[in-house]
């Protein structure tokens, strides 16, 4: 709730000062939780698609042109500074791995890893691709799971 609380605070803030209608807002995590999914209780050992899923909202400002309001293609943080620059006109530098979220810029392989068990234990680090509803495992035993 306090996640919630405090959103809700930041745009009453804006609201009353009169900058909401004019503001590009974006909330993010950095990763999902697994809340007991396959056994995890935290976040971190596994690379399942309940620690890999992260929020990202945006509120658009009055006038911006329309978006959908869901995307279903995959996409990755390494995603959302390239979308922001699209956004505003503003080329990515050369250097941005990521592609803008926003419609024509193609289909994207979004990566994950989960490198905590290696570091920790000395276990196989975990890593994805997804693509679509298919999600690639890279670990000692490969497999594919769907989302």
């Amino acid at each position: 709730m306090h996640v919630d609380q405090a959103i809700g605070g930041l745009r009453d803030v804006l609201v009353h000062s009169g900058v909401w209608d004019k503001a590009l807002v974006i909330l993010l995590a950095d990763h999902g939780e697994g809340l007991g999914d396959h056994g995890e209780t935290s976040h971190g050992y596994f690379i399942y698609e309940s620690t890999m899923h992260v929020p990202l909202i945006v509120h658009w400002p009055v006038g911006a042109a329309k978006f959908p309001e869901r995307i279903a293609q995959p996409g990755g943080l390494i995603d959302v500074a390239p979308t922001i620059l699209d956004f505003l006109h503003i080329a990515a530098p050369p250097s941005f791995e990521g592609a803008s979220l926003l419609p024509g810029h193609g289909d994207r392989t979004p990566y994950g890893e989960s490198v905590y068990p290696q570091e920790n234990f000395g276990w196989a680090a975990l890593r994805s691709l997804q693509s679509g509803s298919i999600n690639t495992s890279m670990r000692p035993k490969p497999s594919f799971m769907t989302c």
